[in-house]
Formats: C-alpha cells, sequence, structure tokens
C-alpha cells in the first residue's frame, strides 16, 4: 500500500499494483479508512484506489464538493480505462450521486451496505436500530456525552456502543482501526444530503444512471435492504441484488458472510471488467 497525503488532512491510498482500477469509498461521512481491509482483499485481483474524503477546512464540505473531488480523483488516475466504483455505506450513496453527475466516467457501481434514500426505508432502519439497543444504553450514552467533549471522539464512541445493532460476529481487522472521526464533515455533508433528498433531487436523478449497478447486502444490516432495493430499482432497472446470511453492515468483516461476499464482490467485478 502506498500513500499520498495534503496538508488539508486528505489522502489517498493505493492498493496492489496489477489488474483494473477499483475506486473504494468510505462511509461515514467522515469515516476515513473504514475500507481498507476491503481495500486488501480487493487488491489480490484488481488495483485498488482508496480516497479518504474532504475534512473540513477552508472550503466548505457539501455532497458537490464530494463528487467534484472524486471526479479529479479519476480525471487524474483514471486515464487509461473508466473505474468501478465500490462505496461502502454513505460512500455507497455517494458513488450514486456522482455517477448521476457523471455518468460515462465510470464502467459499473458495487454498493454495499447502502444507505437509504425514501423515509418509509429510514424509519424502518431507526426502529430496527432502536430494537437493538442493549440494556442501559441511555445511561451509557449520556456518561459519553457528559464525559466525552470533542464531538469526533464522541462519535466513535457511540458507534462502538451501539455496534451490536449493526453487526453480527466480526473478524480482528487490524486495517483500518484507529483512523480519526471527522464530525464537522459528517455532520455538514449528511445535512446536505438530507437536504437533497428532501428536495427531491435523490434519488430521481438515478435514472441518469445506465451502467450495471449491485447491491451487496447483509441481512442482519438495519439499513433494510430489499426495501432499498425495490426503492433504487424504480430509477435503476438495471440494479442487481446479492444477500448475505448472519451478516451485518460490513461483509467483508463479518465472520460468517466474509467469504461469500468477497467471491460474489470479486466475480461481479470480474465480470463487469470484460
Amino acid at each position: 500500500m502506498t500513500e499520498l497525503g495534503w496538508s488539508d488532512g486528505s489522502r489517498i491510498r493505493f492498493w496492489g499494483d496489477k489488474g483494473k482500477t477499483v475506486i473504494a469509498m468510505h462511509g461515514g461521512p467522515g469515516a476515513v479508512g473504514d475500507m481498507g481491509g476491503l481495500a486488501t482483499e480487493l487488491s489480490r485481483d484488481f488495483y485498488v484506489i482508496e480516497p479518504w474524503q474532504r475534512v473540513t477546512g477552508s472550503i466548505p464540505v457539501n455532497v458537490d464538493q464530494h463528487i467534484q473531488d472524486l471526479h479529479e480523483l479519476i480525471n487524474e488516475h483514471c486515464k487509461t480505462d473508466n473505474p468501478i466504483l465500490v462505496g461502502h455505506s454513505w460512500g455507497a450513496m455517494l458513488a450514486l450521486a456522482y455517477a448521476a453527475e457523471y455518468p460515462e466516467t465510470i464502467k459499473a457501481i458495487a454498493l454495499v451496505g447502502c444507505g437509504t434514500f425514501d423515509e418509509v426505508s429510514r424509519k424502518r432502519f431507526k426502529n430496527t436500530v432502536e430494537e437493538r439497543k442493549i440494556d442501559n444504553f441511555e445511561e451509557k450514552l449520556s456518561r459519553i456525552e457528559n464525559e466525552v467533549t470533542d464531538k469526533s471522539k464522541q462519535m466513535k464512541l457511540k458507534y462502538d456502543l451501539i455496534s451490536k445493532a449493526y453487526d453480527v460476529d466480526l473478524i480482528n481487522d487490524q486495517s483500518d482501526l484507529n483512523q480519526p472521526f471527522d464530525y464537522p464533515s459528517h455532520k455538514a455533508t449528511w445535512d446536505d444530503m438530507m437536504n437533497l433528498m428532501t428536495g427531491g433531487k435523490y434519488p430521481q436523478e438515478f435514472t441518469r444512471i445506465k451502467v450495471p449497478v449491485a447491491m451487496f447486502h447483509g441481512d442482519y444490516d438495519p439499513h433494510p435492504g430489499k426495501m432499498i432495493f425495490e426503492n433504487l430499482r424504480r430509477f435503476m432497472p438495471q440494479l442487481e441484488y446479492f444477500e448475505f446470511k448472519d451478516c451485518g453492515h460490513s461483509p467483508w468483516k463479518e465472520k460468517f458472510a466474509r467469504n461469500d461476499f468477497l467471491r460474489d464482490m470479486k466475480s461481479w467485478l470480474h465480470k463487469n471488467f470484460r
């Protein structure tokens, strides 16, 4: 793995040295580095570029800025062939937003644990997380909020607290641990995406996407995969759906689903690079 870095805190990590180009897009927003484990696995078959999305700085962070940053990266590093975007969670949503803006620059899109684009599935997601909360959740949450003042550290601790609502049985994935979480970028980006969805831009603009698109989703992921699929398929009839048993939000980390997920993901990528 090699890395480029800039003074604003953004990074691009490069994995592997052969094969067609895959761009691995992290979730959050602001969860930089969370695709390291998947990038490692995919780099056995592909050349993987893993950008860390823009952090809070002098330029306002919003969905369009992330789209333009990704476009600049593709123009710079994918001059000989169009890449396939592999996005996780928020990264899957950004991949679709990018493809709606620049549909001719990519070969296909793989959505891993994709987020929600309509209020009905978003309500189901919230209800599922609520139902799975651990005992004494509110007390533990209150302690975090009272004792930890840094919002970015708060977000990481809150996710650790509620991780059982997202995951089944995770392996110890050392490749993406201990990376900073950027709360200001998370909030600014997500607020903007919510406004764009409420205003009707997404998912309506996904009708512009004509390349192959597939969802890879765990059956335990609180994001309701089949509901999200049925909603998105109205705008992208070419959309495919793969679901994995005993699998949460990050399939490449899941003990029981990892091998099946990696097999199906790599097979789909190879097929769509032909």
